[in-house]
């Protein structure tokens, strides 16, 4: 999160190794709006058992040079045309943070676009002329809209469509929402024909995630009231949220997000049946930080989700111990992936403690990803 320095572990059975075939989707993107006849108790326990992949990272710094040779940072992932785009915002060591793609169709092995950055900064004295971040991307129907946050004169919202994924148009000349305390951190959805944003604003010494309505994507209506409580003294959360995403499976809608204390960072989830009133799950956190100094020792910086096949998939942003109290683009932030077990080897009554090794075979997700490429 590019305005703050310091910033943000069970059951498996053997996963199966046949590709199973696309969840039934309801919405506008895969994974993102799901049928289920999955009890919201047995989907929650799932996401509780998240394993971090044995390959991670899984999108490393770029190579010296390049674009983003500082490292990366927020982002979000998408079904574009039966492929993952994972958008990020990328640093350099001789430019600001600046929007970039990169393609997978297992979720683990990612190539980078060749028309890095696909988003810039904005022409000079504009309200996005400093830096472009944190985009999240909705692809409504195949129309792709990416709602990122500008620094610049005034900062805020931004929108931009694409058809492709790579090519990007502004929308206007200006930011369609400065958000309450804050622009960061968007979670950009489509639920029942109308836009929802979940956002990270400040309020106070606190980072709070707020929550925003649209008809038309353009126009947006504030709430001005935190969607979560922050936790007690000695939770994961006692001081700041971040980096919501929401995912609504079953009709049952989930909100991932950071929970920020004096000992970092970490992911943390809440559950809702009418969106509105959340619920902190009773095993917060669900995703910490590694052991040691390992690449994601330090703080996790950023998520997002997507519920495919029937098991949670979890991208996760993340810095070194070493680097946590550097500037955001002198961190490394790296991106690696955690996985839930399905649900069909969920074990309610089970310890976390004990959790094997999960299957590392590299197979797609989408059901139209080929075996083949970067995969």
């Amino acid at each position: 999160m590019s305005t703050r320095s310091a910033l943000r572990r069970a059951v498996f059975s053997i996963f199966a190794v046949a590709v199973l075939a696309l969840s039934v989707v309801e919405g506008s993107e895969s994974g993102i709006d799901v049928s289920t006849q999955v009890s919201p108790d047995r989907v929650l326990e799932q996401a509780l058992h998240l394993k971090k992949h044995a390959k991670n990272p899984v999108l490393d710094i770029g190579k010296p040079g390049e674009w983003d040779d500082k490292g990366c940072g927020c982002f979000s992932v998408a079904d574009v045309n039966g492929r993952l785009h994972l958008y990020y915002m990328g640093a350099g060591t001789q430019n600001s943070w600046r929007i970039g793609l990169a393609t997978s169709g297992n979720g683990i092995n990612w190539r980078r676009s060749e028309a890095n950055p696909v988003l810039s900064q904005g022409a000079s004295g504009s309200w996005d002329s400093k830096a472009v971040s944190m985009p999240y991307v909705l692809n409504d129907g195949g129309q792709l809209s990416m709602i990122y946050s500008g620094s610049g004169k005034g900062g805020g919202f931004g929108l931009a469509t694409s058809t492709d994924g790579v090519s990007w148009q502004r929308h206007g000349k200006g930011p369609v929402l400065r958000g309450i305390g804050g622009s960061m951190d968007p979670c950009l959805r489509k639920f029942d024909g109308r836009y929802v944003m979940w956002y990270v604003g400040q309020q106070g010494k606190s980072f709070r995630i707020f929550h925003a309505t649209s008809e038309d994507g353009i126009r947006w209506t504030k709430n001005p009231q935190p969607v979560l409580g922050l936790g007690e003294p000695g939770d994961y959360d006692e001081t700041s949220h971040a980096g919501p995403v929401v995912l609504r499976i079953g009709g049952h809608y989930y909100l991932f997000h950071l929970g920020g204390s004096s000992r970092g960072w970490k992911a943390g989830l809440a559950h809702s049946a009418d969106g509105t009133n959340w619920t902190k799950a009773a095993d917060n956190p669900i995703l910490d930080v590694s052991d040691g100094d390992a690449w994601d020792s330090g703080s996790i910086m950023s998520l997002d989700v997507l519920y495919l096949n029937d098991q949670f998939h979890l991208w996760y942003a993340a810095s070194p111990k070493e680097n946590v109290n550097k500037p955001e683009r002198d961190q490394g932030i790296r991106i690696g992936y955690a996985v839930s077990p399905p649900v069909s080897a969920v074990n309610q009554t089970a310890s976390r403690a004990a959790e094997p090794e999960a299957d590392d075979k590299d197979v797609p997700l989408l059901a139209s990803s080929p075996l083949s490429g970067d995969q």
